[in-house]
């Protein structure tokens, strides 16, 4: 069985097997990073008005099925699971917004400073939820991807000062200049 890895915290990439797929196709991008998000099925009804609102219903579902038979072509039939009218990210694939959300969810949980286990996930951060991606004609989804892009932002800065605080706390200036910078930068 292939490996698939998506990643969509900073440019959007996807892998198998650990060889890169080419897939510039936005809607396709935006469908895949929403589904990596939200981690539940969606129903098809639900992402044609999500990404698809200004077109007619029936060239929207024509869209919907074209771009979910590219997506199967290109990354294969492992990359999505169906069942009836809903759709899911297949439960196989690895993202990173779900590693880094789960990771800091865990150290949060365990109400315990674990700058070891911080620093592993801040990696996983390549920059702002689908960098680079907008869909002026899908209002919804750009609302919806601008709240996301602040809400996983505020969890990347709430790591960083978790880690700058305990290099802060063994004196290591040079580590807490560098977290800083990367927070200021950011």
């Amino acid at each position: 069985m292939s490996t698939i890895r998506l990643t969509v915290l900073g440019p959007f990439a996807i892998t198998r097997d650990q060889q890169p797929i080419p897939l510039n196709i936005a809607k396709v991008q935006a469908l895949l990073a929403y589904l990596a998000v939200t981690r539940t099925p969606q129903s098809r009804e639900h992402l044609l008005s999500f990404l698809w609102a200004e077109s007619h219903p029936e060239a929207a579902r024509k869209n919907l099925r074209n771009r979910l038979w590219q997506l199967r072509q290109t990354v294969g039939e492992a990359v999505l699971t169906t069942n009836g009218d809903w759709i899911a990210l297949a439960p196989t694939v690895w993202t990173d917004v779900a590693a880094f959300e789960t990771g800091l969810a865990a150290v949060a949980q365990a109400n315990a400073l674990d700058a070891d286990h911080v620093a592993v996930l801040l990696p996983l951060w390549r920059g702002g939820l689908l960098e680079g991606v907008h869909l002026t004609e899908a209002p919804d989804f750009e609302l919806w991807l601008t709240t996301e892009r602040a809400r996983l932002g505020q969890l990347y800065l709430r790591a960083l000062q978790t880690l700058l605080a305990e290099h802060q706390r063994a004196a290591d200036w040079p580590q807490v200049i560098a977290l800083a910078q990367t927070g200021l930068a950011y």
